[in-house]
C-alpha cells in the first residue's frame, strides 16, 4: 500500500463565524470515521456548524481528521489526565468504590439494569466492555480490570458532560453506541439531553433514538408505529423462497452465510442417528445461543445477565427439572470462532450434557435444522425469525428486532421463561396469520427497509473489501483491512466533485430530513 496518498489534504471543512458546533466522536476505525467525516462536511457546509473531534488517540497509520482539515480535537481520557484533572479523578474514584460496594451486595444485574451516573445510564456499557475480552462473562468478578474499566467510564462521563455543557453541540456523530468508551457514553449523554445522535455508514444513516437503549436500533416495532409497511404478499413470498434457496443475502446479518455453508444435508432420521439416538421424543428443541462476547446489551434488554448466562441457566434448569421427555440440542453460534469461544462453549455443554441434552453436530445448515426441530430457544438471534417463517414459535431470552410482533414467546422475567420450558410440550405452532407477519418482518430486516438508506457514489468503494470479508466468513476467517476500504476514496476525491456524488447527496438529504 502506497501511504503517500494519505498525505493529501482536503479543504472541505471551513471555520464558520458561529458558536454553533457539533461533535464527531472518533471510533478510530477508518471506515466508521470516514463516513462520519462526510456527514460532518454536510453540517459544516449547509448548516454552518463547526466540528469538534473527540478522540483519545489518533489512527495508527493514517490521521483521517488531519487529512480533512479537522484539527480541533478534544481528548477525554489518557493516563496522565488522572493527575491533570485531580477533582474529576477524586470524584471518579469515590464513585467507582461506591459502585463496587453496591455490586457486591446487589450483583451485576443491578449494574446492568439500574446503574445511572450523573443521570446517564452507563452500567450496561461498563459490563459489556468488561466482558468483551478474555471470556470474563464466565465468572465476572470485582477484580482490578473491572475497577479500571469502571473508573475510566465514570471519569469519561464527568468530562464528557462538562464539554457538552460547555459547547452545547447541536448534533453528535458516533461510530458505535456500544461499550463504555467515548462514543458509547457520549451517545447516552446526548440522548439524555435531547441532542440528535447520527451514525453515518457506507449504506445507511442511523438516527439514534432514546427508545433504542431498551429495544435496540433495529427493532421493527418502533418503525411499525410510523409506517404501515403494506408490502405485496407475492414479493414477501418470493423473498422467503429465494432466501432459503441461498439466493438472497441479508443486509441485517452476515450469520446466514456461516449458518448455511455446509454441503452435507440432514433429515430428521439421519440427524438423530448422527447424534446417537433412535428413540422418539415428544419434541426436539434447538438451543441456539448468541456469540458470548458480542455486546449483549447494545441491542436492548435481555432477561439474563448476558448471553453466556442465558445458556448456562437454561441448561441448568433443564437438567435440574429433569425435562427428559424433550430432546434439547445445543448448537454453537456460527461466529464463536470470531471470539475464540469454541472451547468455552464445549466446556459448558460438557458440564450439563446427559441423555437428553446434547451438542448439535458441527456441520449443519439452518434450513435443515428448521425442518427437524419443533422450536428454537435463542436470546435474540436471527435463527428465531427463520423458525417463525416456517410456523415454529421461537422462545426468546431477550428483546430481538422481531420480538413482540405476535409470533414470538417473549418474557418479562426468568420465572415466565422457565415456566415455558417446563410446559414446552403444550406450545403450538404459529397460525397462518402469524407466519405471514413473520415473513413480512424477515423481508423488512433482510432488506433493511426500516433504515435510512444511502445511495452508492463514486467515493466510498467498499465492494472489494466486503467481497473479501464475506469470502473469509465462509471459510471461518475474518478478513478486514480497513485501509482497503478507504484508499480508493482518497484517490477518488481528486477525480470527482463531492457536491455531485450520489452518496454525499443522499447523506445530505437524509440529514436534512432528520436533523
Amino acid at each position: 500500500m502506497n501511504f503517500k496518498i494519505f498525505k493529501k489534504r482536503f479543504n472541505f471543512i471551513k471555520e464558520n463565524k458561529t458558536k454553533n458546533c457539533f461533535f464527531i466522536v472518533a471510533r478510530n476505525r477508518y471506515l466508521n470515521d470516514l463516513c462520519n467525516i462526510f456527514g460532518s462536511i454536510v453540517l459544516n457546509k449547509d448548516y454552518k456548524f463547526n466540528p469538534i473531534v473527540i478522540s483519545d488517540k489518533q489512527h495508527q497509520k493514517i490521521n483521517l481528521f488531519e487529512i480533512f482539515n479537522l484539527n480541533r480535537i478534544v481528548s477525554i481520557f489518557r493516563i496522565y489526565f488522572i493527575i491533570l484533572n485531580p477533582l474529576i479523578s477524586i470524584k471518579a474514584l469515590f464513585e467507582t468504590i461506591h459502585v463496587m460496594i453496591k455490586i457486591k451486595s446487589s450483583g451485576f444485574i443491578w449494574l446492568i439494569e439500574k446503574y445511572y451516573f450523573l443521570s446517564v445510564k452507563i452500567g450496561d456499557l461498563v459490563y459489556d466492555t468488561y466482558t468483551r475480552n478474555n471470556h470474563r462473562y464466565v465468572n465476572p468478578n470485582l477484580n482490578f480490570k473491572f475497577f479500571t474499566i469502571l473508573f475510566k467510564a465514570t471519569f469519561r462521563t464527568i468530562k464528557l458532560k462538562k464539554i457538552t455543557n460547555l459547547y452545547n453541540p447541536k448534533c453528535v456523530f458516533i461510530g458505535t453506541e456500544g461499550y463504555s468508551h467515548n462514543d458509547g457514553i457520549m451517545y447516552r449523554i446526548a440522548i439524555s439531553k435531547g441532542i440528535p445522535v447520527l451514525e453515518c455508514m457506507s449504506q445507511y444513516l442511523m438516527i439514534h433514538k432514546k427508545e433504542f437503549i431498551d429495544i435496540g436500533p433495529d427493532h421493527l416495532k418502533f418503525f411499525y408505529k410510523k409506517n404501515k409497511f403494506d408490502i405485496n404478499r407475492k414479493i414477501i413470498e418470493k423473498h422467503f423462497i429465494e432466501k432459503f434457496k441461498y439466493i438472497k443475502e441479508s443486509k441485517y446479518t452476515d450469520v446466514f452465510l456461516l449458518a448455511n455453508k455446509y454441503k452435507k444435508r440432514f433429515d430428521k432420521k439421519l440427524f438423530l442417528k448422527d447424534i446417537g439416538f433412535n428413540k422418539n421424543f415428544k419434541k426436539i428443541v434447538l438451543i441456539a445461543p448468541h456469540a458470548f462476547s458480542d455486546a449483549p446489551h447494545v441491542a436492548g434488554k435481555i432477561i439474563f445477565r448476558d448471553y453466556y448466562n442465558h445458556l448456562e441457566e437454561t441448561l441448568k434448569y433443564i437438567r435440574e427439572k429433569n425435562l427428559n421427555n424433550v430432546l434439547w440440542v445445543v448448537r454453537s453460534h456460527p461466529a464463536h470462532f470470531f471470539f475464540d469461544e469454541i472451547d468455552i462453549f464445549d466446556d459448558l455443554i460438557k458440564k450439563f450434557q446427559n441423555n437428553y441434552i446434547v451438542r448439535c453436530p458441527k456441520e449443519n445448515n439452518t434450513k435443515d435444522l428448521i425442518e427437524i426441530f419443533d422450536h428454537v430457544i435463542t436470546t435474540r438471534g436471527s435463527v428465531g425469525i427463520e423458525f417463525a417463517t416456517h410456523g415454529k414459535i421461537p422462545i426468546l431470552g431477550g428483546i430481538a428486532p422481531y420480538s413482540h410482533l405476535g409470533f414470538t414467546k417473549d418474557f418479562k422475567n426468568k420465572k415466565e421463561y422457565f415456566n415455558i420450558l417446563k410446559n414446552i410440550n403444550k406450545l403450538k405452532n404459529l397460525n397462518k396469520a402469524q407466519v405471514i407477519e413473520a415473513k413480512k418482518a424477515m423481508y423488512l430486516m433482510d432488506n433493511a427497509l426500516y433504515r435510512n438508506s444511502l445511495k452508492k457514489g463514486n467515493f466510498l468503494n467498499t465492494d472489494k473489501g466486503e467481497k473479501k470479508y464475506k469470502k473469509g466468513l465462509k471459510k471461518g476467517k475474518v478478513t478486514i483491512n480497513q485501509i482497503d476500504y478507504i484508499s480508493s476514496t482518497i484517490k477518488n476525491l481528486d477525480k470527482y466533485e463531492i457536491a455531485e456524488d450520489k452518496y454525499y447527496l443522499s447523506l445530505k438529504k437524509e440529514i436534512s430530513k432528520n436533523l
